[in-house]
């Protein structure tokens, strides 16, 4: 968390033409269902040609202001993100001593320069296109059905705790999970690299039968974890939509 908030601070001008990107996206995306109300009720079903041509032109700009800038731009600053964390802990694992660097293991370094900071990327851009924008698109979307409806609204909040709720369980199951698959992930570089490395060892031996059977209880362990994590996820979107 600290290089991350180095970073952001580093590049505060880019992150904020990306949160005004993303804002307008949002903008964009909640205004063209109004939009294309006003373009019935008052254009095609009042027959008025010049209010079906204004609301048309604002409906092509708002398309052009929702279109994936805010996409380009997150991925952008989350991929710059990603080259500069690789860079300090390559830089880092530089400047630490053999018995460190022994502590921590080779498969583990494998795994925190790949694996781990992809995931960040990742995260990153989450965090960016469905996070920030989360607070104005509940607001807008109150406001918007309470002009609409008042009953629909309370329902609206109804469902928005119960969709809280299931996010907390959710997250407190994967926590743990995520945590085991990162233990089976560094077990897996650290069994391939040893049979890569000693694969003479193990010809003149003859134990050939030995470390597949051992890279395959490490292959099983990793896909069963990982199958309970995607089971658990699999079951949360059909219920969020």
């Amino acid at each position: 968390m600290i290089y991350l908030k180095q970073y952001l601070f580093q590049h505060k001008g880019k992150v904020l033409l990306t949160v005004l990107l993303l804002l307008g996206q949002v903008v964009g995306t909640l205004l063209i269902p109004a939009l294309l109300a006003e373009l019935v009720d008052q254009g095609i079903l009042a027959g008025n040609i010049s209010v079906i041509w204004n609301t048309g032109v604002k409906m092509l700009a708002v398309t052009v202001l929702a279109t994936g800038w805010g996409s380009w731009a997150t991925s952008d600053l989350s991929a710059a993100f990603g080259r500069e964390m690789r860079l300090k802990v390559v830089q880092k694992s530089q400047s630490l001593a053999i018995q460190q660097f022994d502590q921590i293991g080779i498969s583990s370094m494998i795994t925190r320069t790949t694996s781990d900071i992809a995931n960040l990327e990742r995260t990153i851009g989450m965090v960016f296109q469905m996070i920030v924008p989360a607070p104005l698109i509940v607001i807008v979307s109150i406001i918007m059905t309470v002009r609409a409806h008042a009953a629909m609204a309370v329902i609206q909040f109804l469902f928005m705790g119960l969709l809280l709720g299931l996010a907390a369980f959710v997250l407190k199951r994967s926590e743990a999970l995520s945590r085991s698959v990162q233990v089976r992930l560094d077990r897996i570089n650290q069994v391939v690299r040893e049979a890569v490395t000693g694969v003479r060892v193990i010809r003149a031996f003859g134990n050939e039968d030995y470390e597949e059977q051992r890279a395959g209880n490490a292959y099983r362990d990793y896909a069963d974890t990982m199958i309970r994590l995607n089971r658990l996820f699999a079951i949360v979107n059909p219920i969020v939509w």
